[in-house]
């Protein structure tokens, strides 16, 4: 079978294993109304899916606004710290390829209440772990990235419902930006199990 690239990851995996699909489709997520500590993981390897400084800013004003008691920790690569240099009221966390980092940065995925990520993996060790999350998406469709019955929340820009972005080249990740021009609740996204539409020219910049 030969998979395009708007196939599931989770789908893939059971296709190769013979295991039977699940039943039913998405299930709705509820979200803590209580949250004392956030995760949040702003930046990839992937330019594309990584916030800028002003997206982080409005992402934190946003939490705090929903959740009141909490407070955030900000996990980055090495190097980003010039990034996030500007902004105060947070916690910050750095990924090292020890085991210790690894062990810490697991552990802290377990005593957080809310995780919120832009990149597959630690959205789904999140999700792997039973963490209600918050996922914020850009060129990357969240029907190709989330299991059935997923803990996370997908955010992504409504001109992008239902569209895998295929850009080879994008030096600036207009999508990602757009989720908090108008608030962010405003973009909350609806998955489908549908294969979603392959996309190579950006709709931002028609």
């Amino acid at each position: 079978m030969k998979f395009a690239l708007t196939a599931n990851l989770y789908f893939r995996v059971r296709h190769y294993l013979g295991l039977p699909s699940p039943e039913g489709g998405e299930k709705g997520v509820v979200l803590p109304k209580r949250v004392h500590r956030i995760l949040v993981s702003p930046f990839s390897t992937d330019i594309r899916k990584s916030l800028s400084s002003a997206d982080i800013k409005a992402l934190l004003a946003w939490l705090k606004h929903k959740f009141p008691e909490s407070r955030a920790v900000l996990c980055l690569n090495p190097g980003d710290g010039g990034k996030v240099a500007d902004i105060g009221e947070v916690d910050f966390f750095i990924f090292g390829k020890s085991e210790g980092r690894s062990r810490q940065f697991l552990r802290m995925v377990k005593e957080c209440n809310l995780f919120v990520g832009v990149d597959a993996g630690p959205l789904h060790l999140a999700d792997a772990l039973g963490k209600p999350g918050l996922g914020l998406f850009g060129p990357s469709a969240p029907e190709t990235v989330l299991d059935v019955g997923s803990c996370v929340v997908p955010f992504r820009a409504a001109e992008l419902q239902g569209v895998f972005c295929a850009l080879q080249s994008c030096p600036e990740p207009h999508c990602l930006h757009a989720l908090f021009q108008n608030g962010l609740e405003k973009h909350r996204y609806s998955p489908s199990l549908h294969p979603v539409k392959e996309r190579t020219t950006c709709r931002f910049l028609i």
